[in-house]
């Protein structure tokens, strides 16, 4: 269903650029804490990267060279670094596609079948384009990435989830395609035309692709543009009023996806996506959450940072400060402001560099010591790149933010992790 534009429109938070590390805090440290939570937060460590100078937290996995098109690497992944041996289901891990033969896409998924879903997009070869993922492991534990064209790729861990706990991963499975060539898992949303510049299209979630058709608290989709006419942003929010929040920025003419924990709403088991925009959309899903969960708890999006002088936040704080300069840091509060509990540990946020003065990174910690992980490359020119990230707190409630080049910064949260 396309409805109208609703009435609170938000900005554009054009050229997106982050780096997502997820720092060494762990959330299941004892049988009653980890039968409370959604996930347990750990590196980031590096799992996978074929690169010639590739490093990985084991030293395998590493070096192995490009890979080929239309091909599937196979990795490891429990039992290595900080992620246990035995049964778990699921890990949540930073995958970056780096220097691409040209356009296509790589798809995360349990090894077996290749599912009829993408995990990046990329329209243009070379460059690096990078999204924060929750991927079902296989049976053995190990995790397969398929990609259609020549390709570098580098894995971070930042997280993984046991066979109890609330958050649950699904094999990959399309829920939406728009295009006329269109297919989803069910027959549904498929083929239904482009959404209109200023469309809003309620997407049926709930016992679809794996999701259950009760007790949903929220679903982990992989959202992505094909064609926008212009430059803009896509929205998902729970069909109540439109936020002040971007989920996924794109170019004109652009291929670009990003992974987004949306609360659903609960009347009818549905999401929203409103498109700035005519796109394309296509959606796959790869997990939910139930509405019994206590760790992990969605909110309606919210706007917490705005360096932007003609930006806004939900407080009117963190606001204007202006471009953030190359090798700052930008600490924002998060505890105990808005919608985040005055006991959390850990938000999920969508981070959006804005008009960067050159190419760059940027870098989500718990303040501290910077990680020397990276999860995403921008370029000063080009389409925009959106990604999501699971980001512990500081020990005073604060997330830090370092770029790598002078940028504006928005940032913008969805839920948050307690215990």
């Amino acid at each position: 269903m396309i409805e109208s534009q609703r009435s609170r429109l938000p900005r554009l938070g054009v050229a997106l650029a982050l780096l997502v590390v997820a720092a060494s805090v762990s959330l299941g440290e004892s049988p009653s804490l980890a039968a409370r939570v959604s996930v347990t937060i750990v590196g980031p460590e590096r799992f996978l990267d074929t690169r010639t100078e590739g490093q990985t937290i084991d030293d395998r996995f590493e070096g192995v060279g490009r890979l080929p098109a239309q091909s599937v690497v196979e990795i490891d992944v429990t039992g290595r670094g900080s992620v246990p041996a035995g049964a778990l289901s699921s890990v949540v891990l930073n995958v970056t596609a780096i220097n691409p033969a040209g356009p296509g896409y790589v798809t995360v998924y349990p090894c077996g079948p290749l599912p009829n879903s993408s995990t990046i997009n990329f329209s243009l070869g070379g460059g690096a384009t990078a999204n924060e993922v929750l991927a079902q492991l296989s049976p053995t534990g190990t995790l397969c990435f398929f990609s259609s064209v020549g390709v570098h790729l580098a894995a971070d861990v930042v997280g993984y989830g046991g066979e109890n706990n609330s958050l649950q991963s699904v094999p990959p499975a399309r829920l939406l395609d728009t295009r006329p060539t269109g297919q989803t898992v069910d027959g549904a949303s498929e083929s239904g035309g482009r959404v209109p510049a200023g469309g809003i299209i309620a997407l049926p979630v709930v016992g679809r692709g794996g999701v259950p058709e009760q007790d949903v608290a929220l679903v982990v989709v992989n959202v992505t543009a094909v064609n926008p006419s212009a430059s803009g942003y896509v929205t998902v929010f729970p069909c109540d009023d439109l936020p002040n929040t971007s989920s996924l920025n794109y170019g004109g003419g652009s291929v670009v996806s990003n992974e987004v924990f949306a609360q659903i709403d609960l009347t009818d088991g549905t999401i929203c996506l409103y498109s700035s925009a005519a796109t394309d959309l296509v959606v796959d899903v790869s997990g939910h959450l139930d509405t019994a969960a206590v760790g992990m708890i969605p909110i309606a999006p919210q706007r917490y940072l705005d360096t932007r002088p003609t930006g806004t936040t939900f407080d009117s704080d963190d606001l204007g400060a202006g471009k953030a300069l190359a090798g700052s840091i930008i600490e924002v509060d998060m505890l105990g402001r808005g919608a985040v509990a005055s006991d959390a540990v850990a938000v999920i946020m969508n981070l959006t560099a804005i008009a960067p003065d050159q190419g760059g990174y940027a870098t989500v910690f718990p303040c501290g010591t910077i990680p020397n992980v990276s999860a995403l490359n921008f370029a000063s020119t080009g389409g925009p790149i959106a990604n999501e990230v699971l980001a512990p707190l500081s020990p005073t409630g604060t997330v830090c933010i370092f770029v790598s080049a002078t940028t504006h910064v928005a940032a913008d949260v969805v839920a948050y992790v307690r215990f």
